[in-house]
């Protein structure tokens, strides 16, 4: 993984390129900040986009369904563990059952 120093090296080579991929950090704040949207994602194309914030990169953004998956399965594996755990503490009488009794 590249750090923004590493970048800023490379950058004063100019005969030299890479490719760097976002955080999700990063990728989140491209969609609230309005540079792109959700929609204009495929699973086959990727689009190029402009942000302030990357103002001299060229950035391409594509669906990824693998990883989208692979997200779902962690989100479910997270709400079971957490559900589970959750029924443990009601169980074991340290949340009441009805809210409404409070």
């Amino acid at each position: 993984m590249l750090t923004p120093p590493q970048i800023d090296k490379l950058k004063a080579h100019p005969q030299m390129g890479s490719i760097t991929a976002l955080t999700s950090a990063a990728i989140r704040g491209l969609l609230a900040e309005g540079s792109f949207q959700l929609s204009l994602l495929d699973e086959q194309n990727p689009v190029e986009i402009q942000s302030p914030e990357y103002h001299a990169e060229r950035l391409m953004v594509c669906y990824n369904p693998l990883l989208a998956e692979e997200r779902k399965c962690k989100r479910e594996v997270l709400l079971a563990a957490t559900e589970k755990a959750l029924t443990r503490i009601v169980t074991a009488g340290f949340w009441p059952r009805d809210r409404s009794q409070n």
